[in-house]
């Protein structure tokens, strides 16, 4: 057998299973996983002030305390990277948008532990306080604009056993002594308080893909602009006695050519004067014919 056909039932042994027999194997790569993947928070109303009830400002501090501490120290990130590392060997063929709803609910779930233990609430109790208060709903990512969705008392039950007690259970106590804590006694804070002296500004000019107003340019936009809408009425039958809008549009864009050629004659200045007056004839025009159907346009 020559050199070739050795190569080619090579081939054919590597590619076709039938010929391969145990030889056969896929050459399967490791998914990559990010540990964190970015998403963009919803939209949500600014909490309401309020005034004339100090258990409620009381209550307010150590938790608007407590989410500085998740944030700034760090914890909020690690839980979720932790839930994360218990989801992936578990589903390794889970899609991007099913580990980024499972990062949300991680989130969420270390939030609404904390605030239940605040409370001291049961799941259903807890989920009429998510449903009644707007600082709870702030606390746990909750808060939209249209309508808000809260977590029932089963999807609490589910957040209490998100990961296993013994390493949620102590996170939750730590960050529930820690608000109650003087500030910069707590080691989970930061290291030195935020200095707001220095602003840091980035003053890059990009230049904008814009023409250069000038009258002339102006003008010609006008009339562009108005012609559009004279368009769209014409299209559904409003005819008022006016020619086609691209007879308008064809004058304006002859009077613009002629505006800019002029500049380059010797008498450019008689030119230009003697175009921008024809040019503002032309405008005055479309902008009569232009009140007429939108005369027209309201009578019908």
């Amino acid at each position: 057998m020559s050199g070739k056909s050795i190569r080619q039932n090579h081939r054919l042994k590597w590619f076709c299973p039938k010929s391969a027999g145990d030889d056969f194997h896929v050459n399967e790569k490791p998914i990559t996983r990010h540990p964190l993947l970015p998403f963009q928070p919803a939209l949500s109303p600014a909490l309401p002030a309020v005034l004339g009830n100090v258990d409620y400002q009381e209550f307010e501090r150590p938790l608007r305390r407590i989410d500085g501490l998740l944030i700034a120290g760090g914890l909020e990130k690690s839980f979720v990277e932790q839930c994360l590392a218990r989801y992936d060997p578990q589903f390794p063929l889970a899609t991007t948008q099913a580990r980024q709803r499972h990062q949300r609910h991680s989130y969420r779930a270390l939030r609404c532990n904390v605030l239940r233990g605040l409370l001291g609430e049961e799941y259903r109790g807890m989920s009429r306080r998510l449903a009644e208060c707007p600082l709870f709903r702030w606390f746990c990512g909750l808060e939209a604009l249209a309508a808000v969705r809260v977590p029932g008392k089963s999807l609490l039950q589910e957040y209490a056993h998100w990961l296993p007690e013994e390493t949620l259970r102590p996170m939750i106590e730590g960050l529930i002594r820690a608000a109650h804590q003087p500030e910069g006694a707590c080691g989970w804070e930061l290291a030195s308080a935020i200095e707001l002296e220095t602003v840091w500004l980035d003053s890059t000019c990009v230049k904008t893909n814009i023409h250069f107003p000038v009258d002339w340019v102006l003008l010609c936009d006008a009339v562009r602009t108005l012609m559009k809408a004279t368009r769209r009425i014409r299209a559904h039958g409003l005819k008022h006695r006016m020619e086609p809008p691209e007879g308008f549009l064809k004058t304006m864009n002859r009077l613009s050519l002629r505006m800019t050629h002029a500049r380059r004659a010797l008498d450019s200045k008689t030119r230009r004067k003697k175009t921008l007056r024809l040019m503002n004839r032309q405008v005055q025009v479309v902008a009569i014919c232009q009140k007429k159907h939108s005369q027209v346009r309201r009578r019908e």
